[in-house]
């Protein structure tokens, strides 16, 4: 996860490039990130054990309620980070995520006038692996269906 919070930190700067060379953003899948993430060396057993309660402060430090919400809690923003999601499932799935989420987030923040957030550490590791624990937690949306006539 420490590459994912590096990449995520990369972003602004590389859009600025990409905007002066006049490029659009690459598209990376989750199998070409493993393959990235294995060239790195960044093996994701070498992460540290999340610590949810350190990643819970960091999702209201970081802002993320300010446009995502938690259980139906916070922002409007799609998508609700308490739901299940593949994306939390390896490293590799959400750091391929985010690579694609984050171009239009920090766009999104410019305009909603919210500082572009920064991790370091293991600050990604942990608010994954609490967004992974509140999505296995958290009560499900009930579907309620017509009564029966």
């Amino acid at each position: 996860m420490e590459l994912a919070g590096r990449l995520w930190n990369h972003v602004p700067g590389m859009l600025a490039a990409l905007a002066e060379a006049g490029s659009t953003w690459p598209k990376i899948d989750v199998g070409e990130m493993g393959n990235l993430m294995a060239y790195l060396q960044a093996h994701p057993a070498r992460d540290p054990a999340p610590d949810f309660s350190k990643g819970r402060l960091l999702l209201l430090r970081k802002g993320c309620l300010k446009c995502h919400s938690l259980a139906r809690e916070g922002g409007r923003g799609e998508p609700d980070l308490a739901e299940p999601r593949a994306d939390y499932e390896s490293a590799a799935a959400w750091a391929a995520a985010m690579w694609a989420h984050t171009p239009g987030m920090a766009a999104m923040a410019i305009t909603k006038g919210i500082p572009y957030p920064r991790f370091s550490g293991d600050e990604m590791g942990n608010l994954v692996g609490f967004l992974k624990h509140a999505a296995a937690t958290a009560p499900r949306r009930r579907t309620q269906t017509a009564p029966s006539q």
